[in-house]
């Protein structure tokens, strides 16, 4: 039997257990795993003597292994590089300019960029030591994760060129000072675009050129002229020499000479009225010059400027024979045939009067059928019968130095000789005044209506004229003298 203490002692040994145990239904012992079923890990410089980088597990049973670790970059490439489109982009503006004009402006459009990139991976795995200290192994060379992809990069154009003239950042153009053909390109770049680590590779592409733009660069060569609507345009020599009120048209010629002209070019202009636009003018200028230098102006302008020094004329002077080439030197024992001179004055394209000039000694059974024999008076005669603005002829328009040159040159007393015939009389007014030798030189010098004939002819055969439409050319000075005006009012 036991004793009291004893009894004493294992009944509260046994209440104890009880204790115990209903302590434990209550709160259960800890257990490491099911409270950290992945240990906590803290990555240290130095953990077991690992010399860094290990993770030392506070869990003494070490825990569940860590997952792999990932890392993930893109790797860029600049290929394929700016995309100018198929067919090559080039510049647009205008491609018909004048030369030494600026404002011209260029833009281009078309172009894209889009840079290369390539998803990358690498991994790693480590373990546990006999310590529990976690141990990563080395990282794995980085692989390609997925096929390539693009991205659009920033493009601008960066730069202009021009083979002749200049052009500005902005592309704005100044023609070059001669004519021809230039090209205009552009440099387009992408904007400068870093790539921040991880990535690696680059996004910058190199400046390409843009197809070329063919810009034809115009002048104006020449200005020619035409009479009446009629015919090919003439080339001019100047200054021209056009009736008072006559309608004249005016042409520009393009240099190079196949280009077409800019917009909106030629423009006209000048002190004669001409105005407008257009490779054709017409002009009418209604003020007569007062002397050979007083021109009336035409201008083409391209750029350049080719002005038309135009003398406007008030008189016209015609020079006339009834016998030409062919004719025989003799008929019935003397020349053969009939010179004069005529003279007509226009008024805004009218012809408002006309004579006729010859000379007719007073031994002619005409002048004295006529009672016009007048001794030792002048034997020019005017409106004479059987002159007329027609026979063989040629006329010429007059500057009003060469119309005074004409009155001196007929108010003279003129007399009809064998060495100074109807022929020579003729040939002296218009060398005389216009300084034109119309030679009238026959066999044995002397001058015969049909040796001026002839040469009339060759002139028309060159340049034909008419009462409406005179050599406009440019006569040489005509010669001066101090003889008394003709007064053209008393006939």
């Amino acid at each position: 039997m036991n004793s009291p203490s004893f009894q004493t002692r294992r009944d509260s040994a046994f209440v104890a257990s009880l204790l115990i145990m209903g302590a434990c239904l209550i709160w259960p012992w800890p257990d490491a795993r099911a409270e950290d079923p992945t240990p906590v890990a803290t990555v240290t410089s130095d953990c077991g003597g690992g010399g860094g980088g290990e993770i030392c597990v506070e869990n003494p049973d070490c825990g569940d292994p860590l997952p792999d670790q990932e890392e993930t970059r893109n790797s860029w490439s600049p290929n394929p590089s700016i995309d100018l489109g198929n067919p090559p982009c080039k510049p647009t503006g205008p491609t018909l300019i004048c030369v030494g004009l600026g404002g011209y402006a260029y833009s281009i459009s078309g172009y894209s960029d889009l840079d290369t990139y390539t998803p990358q991976k690498r991994t790693r795995t480590g373990s546990y030591d006999g310590e529990c200290v976690w141990h990563w192994g080395a990282w794995s060379g980085w692989a390609n994760d997925g096929s390539a992809q693009q991205a659009g990069d920033s493009t601008s154009v960066t730069a202009w060129h021009t083979t002749g003239g200049s052009i500005t950042s902005a592309g704005v153009l100044t023609a070059p000072t001669a004519p021809g053909t230039i090209s205009i390109t552009a440099g387009i770049d992408d904007a400068p675009a870093s790539v921040s680590a991880p990535d690696v590779g680059t996004r910058d592409d190199s400046l390409v050129l843009s197809a070329p733009l063919q810009v034809t660069v115009v002048a104006v060569d020449r200005v020619q002229y035409r009479r009446g609507g009629i015919g090919d345009f003439k080339e001019i020599a100047q200054p021209l020499r056009v009736r008072l009120g006559e309608a004249i048209e005016f042409k520009a010629i393009p240099a190079p000479a196949s280009a077409a002209w800019p917009p909106a070019k030629p423009a006209w202009g000048g002190t004669s009225g001409a105005a407008g636009t257009g490779d054709v003018v017409s002009v009418t200028v209604n003020t007569a010059s007062t002397s050979a230098t007083d021109y009336k102006t035409v201008t083409a302008e391209c750029g350049n400027t080719v002005t038309v020094n135009v003398l406007v004329c008030e008189w016209v002077l015609g020079v006339h024979s009834t016998k030409g080439a062919g004719t025989p030197f003799l008929v019935d024992g003397r020349p053969p045939g009939h010179a004069w001179i005529s003279a007509s004055k226009y008024l805004n394209a009218t012809q408002i009067s006309w004579f006729t000039l010859g000379l007719w000694p007073d031994e002619h059974l005409w002048i004295q059928d006529a009672g016009l024999a007048n001794g030792a008076g002048t034997d020019v005669r005017v409106s004479f019968d059987g002159e007329n603005l027609g026979g063989i002829r040629r006329f010429f328009l007059l500057s009003p130095e060469e119309k005074q040159a004409l009155d001196a040159y007929v108010a003279q007393v003129q007399d009809w000789t064998y060495w100074f015939t109807c022929a020579s009389f003729a040939h002296d007014a218009v060398q005389t005044t216009t300084g034109i030798d119309v030679d009238a030189d026959d066999i044995l010098g002397f001058e015969t209506p049909r040796e001026l004939g002839e040469h009339i002819q060759d002139l028309e055969a060159a340049d034909p004229t008419s009462i409406l439409n005179p050599a406009a050319g440019t006569p040489a000075t005509p010669s001066s003298n101090s003889f008394e005006s003709w007064d053209w009012s008393n006939h």
